[in-house]
């Protein structure tokens, strides 16, 4: 688990984030016996070194960190939500702009989600992602895509992105998937979808 100088160490805007509410989402579930409690919030610059941290050991490798250090500097991450346990980061997700060929259509791609090792299998990635989905929805984004194991994601509403005509810059099958956040939305929209370029500077 990932220290924070402080839970509540910012009201200041998440970077990045200027729409989204500082404001935690506690989520109470019970272990062992134990009531205990996560807050998902926004990302914000005092939780930054733990995320990167966090993502490091969760992936075993620089990549993801440092796709994510990018997407902050280039004011591309639409969300980044935190996981927080006792003061401890133990989760992470965030969402950042796709097109389809090369237009925008107000669709975001998810990805990387992180959990921390010592606590799998608990929920928190579920968490993170229904929060994430959720955020996205209510400021009207039309779809979200990611890559991923169907055998997860499945259980969120995501379905084979080729079922939607959509393909992706990865040539990946099964593990590409969409998911319509607004009523048909992808209906009249098909083709090539692609990250923004930092997935490809990073090898991401």
């Amino acid at each position: 688990m990932y220290g924070l100088p402080s839970l509540h160490a910012s009201n200041e805007n998440p970077h990045g984030q200027e729409n989204m509410s500082c404001e935690a989402m506690v989520v109470y579930y019970i272990i062992l016996g134990k009531l205990m409690s996560i807050s998902i919030l926004p990302e914000c610059n005092p939780y930054i070194d733990a995320v990167d941290q966090l993502n490091r050991e969760a992936f075993g490798s620089d990549v993801e960190p440092k796709l994510i250090k990018l997407l902050r500097e280039r004011d591309e991450l639409l969300i980044s939500l935190v996981a927080i346990d006792d003061d401890k980061i133990i989760g992470h997700v965030c969402a950042s702009p796709v097109t389809i060929n090369g237009n925008n259509h107000s669709i975001a791609g998810i990805g990387p989600l992180s959990v921390c090792k010592s606590h799998r299998c608990q929920g928190i990635g579920g968490m993170l992602m229904e929060e994430v989905i959720a955020q996205l929805r209510n400021n009207d984004f039309a779809a979200a895509v990611l890559l991923g194991d169907p055998n997860y994601y499945h259980r969120f509403g995501f379905s084979s992105g080729a079922a939607f005509g959509l393909q992706n810059e990865y040539n990946a099958d099964e593990a590409f998937m969409a998911m319509e956040l607004q009523h048909n939305s992808l209906v009249k929209i098909s083709g090539l979808v692609q990250y923004v370029s930092a997935f490809k500077e990073q090898g991401a």
